[in-house]
């Protein structure tokens, strides 16, 4: 017969779990904008590769080019830096929380020894759905 998981440990699990999921939600949120800007800076490397050819006998046209190109990677990059520095505190606690879960299996393990990973899992996850 097992035990019943203490409400602490339980209270933990949910915590977590909520955090974590917050997180998770604005990553994937941001990480679509980071991927819609890499996509436009491979578009701007297509466009200055093909372009490589059509200037190359009029170097005033393909400075203007070069510059236009720049000026858009620039504005690129500069928007990627900005969801980057946005993404860091979200991804820096999905690790801390990773950490915490860790720390909290092996705490529950090792206060319930005789309970195996299924009755573990039937007492905390009926939980996380709440």
């Amino acid at each position: 017969m097992s035990s019943k998981l203490s409400q602490r440990y339980i209270n933990d699990a949910i915590r977590i779990r909520k955090e974590y999921v917050k997180n998770i939600k604005v990553v994937n949120e941001k990480s679509d904008k980071v991927n819609y800007h890499r996509n436009e800076i491979e578009k701007v490397n297509k466009e200055i590769e093909d372009a490589c050819d059509v200037f190359k006998g009029d170097p005033e046209k393909d400075d203007a080019f070069q510059k236009n190109m720049n000026e858009k990677l620039s504005i690129i990059e500069k928007s990627i830096n900005i969801i980057q520095k946005e993404l860091k505190p979200h991804i820096d606690k999905i690790e801390e929380l990773q950490k915490e879960s860790d720390i909290l299996y092996k705490a529950i393990v090792e206060k319930y020894p005789d309970m195996t990973v299924d009755e573990l899992k039937n007492q905390i996850l009926p939980h996380l759905d709440e």
